[in-house]
């Protein structure tokens, strides 16, 4: 198939070059590896990896709170003692 078509894109220099490090790494181009990933977009019908909001559950939220607000915690003098208190 002819390669007619560029893409242009801006990205920062730090991401750019951690990326680079990785993949040159893993034996891809930069180039390489938008290509793997535009192939398994179209492979995949959508995006090759799952793409969602990390949303803490009503649970953790509550902890969370509980953790910030100093509610219900338990201090100890050392590991050793929190690790008994808890039978590890």
């Amino acid at each position: 198939m002819v390669k007619t078509e560029t893409i242009h894109m801006r990205i920062e220099p730090d991401v750019k070059r951690e990326a680079e490090n990785i993949l040159t790494r893993l034996g891809l181009s930069t180039t390489d590896a938008i290509k793997v990933f535009l192939n398994q977009v179209i492979l995949r019908g959508g995006l090759p990896f799952e793409v969602r909001l990390n949303i803490p559950n009503e649970t953790t939220k509550a902890a969370m709170y509980e953790a910030e607000n100093n509610i219900n915690l338990h201090k100890f003098p050392n590991a050793d003692e929190m690790f008994r208190e808890l039978g590890i």
